[in-house]
Parts: structure tokens; sequence; C-alpha cells
């Protein structure tokens, strides 16, 4: 799965973006993440994706549910 995501809000120190499970990194932080794009191995529909904005004074925790989504074998 392709994603791109917005700036973070003005002060945020921290974006954090991954999978939950994950097979392998976790969430990883994307402040420093210019173009604001990533891919996503999307092993199971149980997984959620997460994109998590902190500030020395907020917290931000966006959980997208993946079990409405759609896999598709392309036959690769």
């Amino acid at each position: 799965m392709a994603l791109k995501w917005s700036d973070p809000e003005e002060g945020v120190t921290s974006l954090l973006v991954g999978l939950q499970p994950s097979e392998g990194t976790g969430l990883v932080e994307a402040i420093d993440d210019t173009d604001r794009n990533g891919v996503f191995k999307i092993d199971n529909k149980n997984q959620k994706l997460i994109l998590w904005q902190k500030s020395e004074t907020k917290s931000n925790k966006q959980v997208f549910d993946l079990t409405g989504l759609t896999l598709e074998d392309i036959g690769v």
C-alpha cells in the first residue's frame, strides 16, 4: 500500500508512521521525511496503520483499521 500524508502541524517534534503489528520495523520516525510518502507491505488485514504526531504539549494518534481493505493477488 502506498500513502502520501500532509505536513505535520506546526510545533510537532515527532511523526511516527507504520503498521501494527509489524513484521520488522514497527513505527518509524518520519518527521524529516520531506516527500511525505510511504510504502507498506500489508501482511494481513488485522494490521492497523498508525500516524502519531507528538509535540511538547500535545499528542495526536490516528489509527486506521485495514479490515475493509481489499487485497488482490496480481500474480507476480
